[in-house]
């Protein structure tokens, strides 16, 4: 028998309820449904990232028609499991300290990631929403090239300051790091290409992702702000917001 693990979702509540995408549950469905480590894991969950909606995790069994078949399904290779694989190779090498180190830079990348994705569904929806309603082409190219001068300046600034943070660091090799970085982004395009992206571009559809674009720009930039916190001082957070967490439970107990 194997287990099959159902995605997990994650998205901008407003932004994605307007257009239908799925950007940000790519990224940590994976992080969150492949991890082996579960110490690790209660640390992905933890980031200070909190302003994205962590799903749970649901596994369902499905038993296999022969042995022959449980065996294939074990042993085919696919870009998730070899970023698995190499991975916890990686986090086996290293010392509990060393490994939250790498988690932070990890999700940093991650979120950059994924705003990335973020601004080019956006774009397709803008362009979309213009083709299917000509009078609302103007406002919406608009008020995305506001929305992209306000976020992507930010968003450099955020990719340059994880580039120094990650040549400054002791915790592990770079090159080990950008190994699984490279991984970890082959496993995302790989999940990302199971979903299917379509605009929706009915009138209401399209003024729904214009209004959002106000709380959207406020969202990102906030991630992007957290993003541009010294590794140390998310890591002190997450430890705290952990210590907060564990003493609410022996209370409550």
């Amino acid at each position: 028998m194997i287990f099959v693990p159902l995605a997990a979702r994650i998205a901008l509540a407003a932004f994605f309820f307007a257009v239908s995408f799925l950007c940000f549950h790519l990224e940590l469905d994976i992080n969150s449904r492949y991890a082996l480590h579960s110490q690790n894991n209660i640390e992905r969950n933890r980031m200070i990232f909190t302003r994205l909606i962590v799903c749970l995790l649901v596994l369902v069994s499905l038993p296999l028609a022969s042995s022959f078949a449980e065996e294939k399904a074990k042993t085919e290779e696919t870009p998730i499991t070899k970023w698995i694989a190499a991975e916890n190779a990686l986090l086996d090498s290293l010392p509990e300290q060393n490994q939250k180190v790498f988690f932070v830079l990890r999700n940093k990348h991650s979120v950059i990631r994924s705003i990335r994705v973020v601004d080019r569904d956006i774009k397709n929806a803008v362009k979309a929403c213009g083709k299917a309603n000509k009078d609302m082409k103007q406002p919406m190219n608009e008020r995305f090239k506001s929305w992209e001068d306000s976020v992507l300046p930010v968003l450099k600034e955020a990719e340059k300051f994880l580039e120094v943070e990650l040549k400054e660091q002791k915790a592990f090799y770079v090159s080990d790091y950008r190994h699984i970085i490279d991984l970890n982004d082959k496993a995302y395009k790989f999940s990302e290409s199971k979903v299917q992206k379509t605009p929706v571009t009915t009138p209401e559809a399209c003024q729904g992702l214009l209004d959002s674009m106000d709380r959207t720009e406020d969202d990102l930039l906030s991630l992007l702000q957290d993003i541009l916190l010294p590794e140390e001082v998310v890591r002190t957070r997450v430890e705290q917001s952990q210590k907060a967490e564990d003493a609410a439970e022996e209370k409550s107990e």
